[in-house]
């Protein structure tokens, strides 16, 4: 099992999903994971109950999920709407790939991260991305301010492979602890695959099973073994 520390409670639905995101945020209570990240289109919901059942648990809304398509000045709309019911990390959807990787668009955003107030997530499409260009995404991450950055594999449809632990690995050497890196662990991922990335530097993973990944004895509330 994965040690609930080490863990970013995913509860992501393009479509509105009220029942999975209310029983997702109980559940990320019910294990003492912190953090909860859901599609921006739940953010209300997930905070109106976190506030009614007075739980100790931070939600984040990602903008531009799953493919960051948005130009920043929509999304810096939607961050500023955010910021002001969200108690968690303002969280984007960083937009990469031969169209808009190192454009004049992807410098705007970085800039734009830059700029806001207060904790930002960034989530990128790693496997998008060329192996000599990491250090410059590092670089990049690094002077945005951004505190994690997600990497994932984009959307589904692109047939793109979720980032493997030699990616992971060699990114993490680029970010040198400047920010943490979250593997994206989407559902159906095995216990095994996470550990591996925990193990080639990852230091924490956004995972979608984290229920049943993290599952604790009913009876002690401890972690399992």
């Amino acid at each position: 099992m994965i040690p609930h520390k080490s863990i970013i409670a995913a509860s992501l639905h393009l479509e509105p999903n009220r029942a999975a995101i209310l029983r997702d945020i109980h559940r990320a209570a019910a294990r003492g994971i912190r953090h909860v990240v859901v599609n921006e289109n739940m953010v209300a919901l997930a905070m109106a109950e976190v506030q009614s059942a007075n739980l100790d648990v931070s939600v984040s809304g990602i903008v531009g999920y799953p493919i960051g398509q948005w130009m920043w000045p929509a999304k810096k709309v939607a961050l500023d709407e955010l910021s002001q019911i969200q108690n968690g990390p303002l969280a984007v959807m960083h937009g990469v790939g031969p169209w808009l990787d190192s454009t004049d668009q992807s410098a705007a955003e970085l800039k734009g991260i830059a700029d806001l107030n207060g904790a930002v997530w960034v989530m990128t499409s790693l496997s998008a991305i060329p192996e000599e260009r990491l250090k410059a995404l590092a670089d990049d991450v690094a002077h945005c301010g951004a505190e994690v950055l997600i990497l994932s594999n984009g959307v589904a449809a692109s047939g793109l492979p979720l980032p493997d632990a030699k990616q992971i690995s060699a990114l993490a050497q680029h970010a040198g602890g400047r920010f943490a890196l979250a593997a994206m662990a989407p559902a159906g991922t095995p216990a095994e695959t996470i550990a591996t990335w925990l193990k080639a530097d990852a230091d924490t993973v956004l995972c979608t099973d984290f229920w049943d990944l993290s599952a604790t004895d009913s009876d002690t509330g401890k972690e399992s073994s």
